[in-house]
């Protein structure tokens, strides 16, 4: 169970962006997941049921392009927690380490995408809907009561 200090604290944003570990001065490419200004989450695939874990708190390197920007973070970071399935882990990383011009990249960048899609959001609920067109519904004639009771014909259906 992670514990409350494990969690981060910046809010999240949506990013799937490759980029590469380094464990143990070994590169591995992985898949982001989430990326906050705080900590990052990624995929990776491991087949080797024993080397699918790193222990929480295992320093390792990160080499991240963020996109739209050509620029390269690196950082150092700890393993918060990790989660696997049959051949994929996820990982929870917590930055421990970073140039500032890289920590400001990257709080920038997660600013300027978080507004960016607030912009994206209003202006879908500000967006006018087209109106709503509803099936016509034929109604059959009145029957008149004229002394003889008779059935109404079926209605007529249209050809679709």
């Amino acid at each position: 169970m992670a514990h409350a200090s494990d969690r981060r604290i910046g809010i999240r944003i949506d990013l799937e962006v490759f980029f590469t570990q380094y464990i143990r001065d070994r590169p591995y490419r992985v898949l982001t997941s989430n990326l906050s200004e705080t900590g990052i989450y990624y995929h990776r695939v491991s087949p080797d049921p024993q080397a699918r874990l790193i222990p929480a708190g295992t320093a390792i390197g990160l080499e991240i392009g963020l996109p739209g920007t050509g620029e390269v973070i690196w950082a150092r970071g700890e393993v918060c927690r990790e989660t696997w399935g049959r051949s994929v882990c996820g990982s929870a990383i917590r930055f421990a380490d970073m140039p500032r011009v890289h920590a400001r990249m990257v709080r920038d960048f997660c600013h300027q995408t978080r507004v960016a899609r607030l912009d994206q959001l209003l202006e879908r609920v500000r967006r006018p809907r087209p109106p709503v067109k509803f099936p016509q519904i034929i109604k059959p004639e009145p029957v008149r009561a004229t002394g003889n009771y008779r059935v109404p014909p079926p209605p007529t259906r249209r050809p679709v």
